[in-house]
């Protein structure tokens, strides 16, 4: 009746068919029947029993085999006995082959389809405005990325959770987590905070997880929102001078473009390439404008251009993080 080993699978429902004949190869009427199946494992131990339905087509009927009765069980090799309940209690097993054996096999093997959800990435943040009335800071909103799960059915809804790994660019930043359940995006979607914290210039990577029920199966789309605090400035330029007469050296650094978002204290190494070799150069910011505009530099270290007589290098660039935000992307795992 069942002389082919059965394969059964973790993380679906199985449903079996059954085929049921004679000893000529005939089937056989099972339609009043009371049949059963009875699963052990190799060792004997009893691990479930299920009902056998009947089918339209005389002799088959199927077996459903629930997903849940399989989840605690790793894969293995099980046995399985099919027999009819008579009325008087007793029971009469249907053999499992043409050399009347009772015992069925059947491999239980891992999950048939997929249970891992691909990583999604954040890649895109746009700024909110590119004059910002807050000369300090860049507001910037990320591409709204898909969160619904394909798994959802396979796990209780208070196990879910989502994570997210970031990866930083040294600055300072307030990054606000924010998810919707409408269906498509538009500009009248409402979004709401699940999730906020704090980045330092210290920081490179952080791994957040978000469960339930901040995080839930209703959510659709999931968004990343940060405040960046352009401390270390974007658009400054400066005229280096360099005089030496004789023995003495005499240096200037003028503000040609004064940029925003600096701060006194700040220290910015221009490389040598920037004003015709001979080393690098470090300027300190020693006073600020009320935009963040740098009104006074400081050197730090010698100007290293050539010797004799005054050298000048107009409107040398001093750092310019503008294309550079506070996050470089994020890994989403649902």
């Amino acid at each position: 009746m069942y002389q082919n080993r059965i394969k059964i699978y973790k993380g679906v429902d199985n449903v079996l068919t059954l085929d049921v004949k004679n000893a000529d190869q005939k089937r056989i009427d099972i339609a009043s029947m009371d049949l059963k199946m009875s699963v052990t494992d190799v060792n004997g131990l009893f691990l479930g029993e299920y009902e056998i339905v009947p089918g339209i087509t005389t002799g088959l009927a199927t077996i459903n085999i629930p997903e849940d009765d399989l989840d605690l069980l790793d894969p293995q090799f099980l046995n399985f006995t099919i027999y009819r309940e008579n009325d008087d209690d007793t029971k009469t097993i249907l053999y499992a082959d043409t050399q009347f054996g009772a015992v069925g096999q059947m491999e239980l093997v891992g999950s048939a389809v997929s249970t891992q959800e691909p990583e999604r990435y954040i890649t895109n943040f746009s700024p909110l405005t590119n004059t910002d009335v807050r000369p300090f800071l860049t507001t910037y909103y990320s591409d709204a990325v898909e969160i619904k799960s394909s798994n959802y059915l396979n796990r209780p809804e208070n196990t879910d959770s989502i994570e997210l790994e970031f990866f930083f660019n040294k600055s300072n930043a307030a990054v606000t987590v924010q998810v919707t359940k409408d269906a498509i995006i538009s500009s009248g979607t409402i979004w709401t905070d699940i999730l906020s914290f704090g980045v330092f210039p210290e920081d490179t990577t952080a791994t957040k997880t978000i469960t339930y029920p901040k995080y839930n199966r209703s959510l659709t789309w999931l968004r990343v929102k940060f405040e960046q605090t352009t401390y270390t400035g974007e658009g400054a330029t400066v005229d280096l001078i360099k005089t030496q007469i004789g023995e003495t050296v005499e240096a200037g650094f003028l503000p040609n473009k004064k940029g925003r978002g600096y701060r006194v204290g700040d220290v910015y190494t221009i490389p040598a390439e920037r004003f015709g070799g001979g080393g690098a150069w470090q300027l300190t910011v020693n006073n600020i404008d009320g935009q963040g505009g740098v009104s006074e530099w400081g050197a730090l270290t010698e100007i290293p251009v050539s010797e004799g007589g005054s050298v000048t290098y107009k409107d040398i660039q001093v750092n310019d993080p503008s294309k550079t935000k506070a996050i470089d992307k994020i890994i989403i795992k649902v």
